[in-house]
C-alpha cells in the first residue's frame, strides 16, 4: 500500500531510450492504477564518481521533458548539484505540466555542518523544489542523532515543503521506521527488502 512508486529509470537496461520509456511508462500506469509515480533518472557522475559519465545532461533532461508531457508521472527527481539555474528552470517547466520536483542530495556524514544543512534545504525550497530529499551516510549513532536533530530544526523553523530525510547505512532502519518523529514526510523502501540503490557506493 505504497503512497508513491519510484521508477529508477537509470537502472533500466534501455535507459535513456525515450520511445521505449514512453511505452513502458504507459504499461506501468495501467498496472498501478492511480498511485503517483516519481521518476528518478541519474547519471553515474551524480553518484560518488563525478568524473564518470554514462548519459549526457541533454539526454537526461530530454527524457524528463518527454515523460512529463505524458501526464503519467506526478514527480521527477533532480539532484541538487545541478545548481540554482538548472533546478529553477526544470521546476518552472514541470510546474507548467502540473508535475512536482523533488530535489535530492546524498552525502557522507560530516560533509555538511548545521549551517550547511540549513543552506541546502533552504535552497531546495527556494529554487522551486516541491519536495526536499536529503540522505546522509551516518557512520555512528552520534552522527545519526545529530543529523535528525538538524532535520527537526528545519521542520520546526524554516522548511515549509515536504521533506524526505534519511540516515543511511547502519541506522537506516531506525531512520525509516521513526522518521516522522523528527519531520520526515515520506520514506523510501525497496520491494525486495534490500538497501536503497547506491548506498554501498557511499561506503
Amino acid at each position: 500500500k505504497a503512497d508513491m512508486l519510484e521508477w529508477r529509470i537509470d537502472a533500466w537496461e534501455k535507459y535513456p531510450d525515450i520511445d521505449e520509456a514512453l511505452s513502458l511508462l504507459s504499461r506501468i500506469r495501467d498496472i498501478d492504477g492511480k498511485i503517483p509515480i516519481l521518476l528518478t533518472t541519474r547519471s553515474k557522475r551524480e553518484g560518488p564518481n563525478p568524473d564518470e559519465e554514462d548519459i549526457s545532461d541533454d539526454d537526461k533532461f530530454a527524457l524528463i521533458d518527454a515523460l512529463a508531457n505524458t501526464g503519467l508521472c506526478e514527480a521527477f527527481d533532480v539532484e541538487y548539484f545541478y545548481g540554482k539555474a538548472v533546478i529553477s528552470a526544470v521546476s518552472e517547466k514541470l510546474h507548467k505540466k502540473n508535475c512536482k520536483l523533488l530535489v535530492s542530495l546524498h552525502v557522507k556524514s560530516g560533509v555538511l555542518d548545521a549551517s550547511g544543512i540549513e543552506e541546502v534545504l533552504s535552497n531546495m525550497q527556494d529554487w522551486g523544489g516541491d519536495i526536499a530529499k536529503l540522505c546522509v551516510f551516518n557512520e555512528t549513532f552520534a552522527d545519526f542523532f545529530w543529523f535528525i536533530n538538524r532535520i527537526k530544526d528545519a521542520r520546526d523553523s524554516y522548511i515549509d515543503i515536504p521533506m524526505v530525510t534519511a540516515a543511511a547505512a547502519d541506522n537506516t532502519g531506525i531512520s525509516r521506521a521513526l522518521g516522522d518523529v523528527w519531520g520526515t514526510d515520506m520514506i523510501f523502501v525497496t520491494s525486495d527488502g534490500s538497501r536503497q540503490p547506491g548506498i554501498e557506493e557511499l561506503r
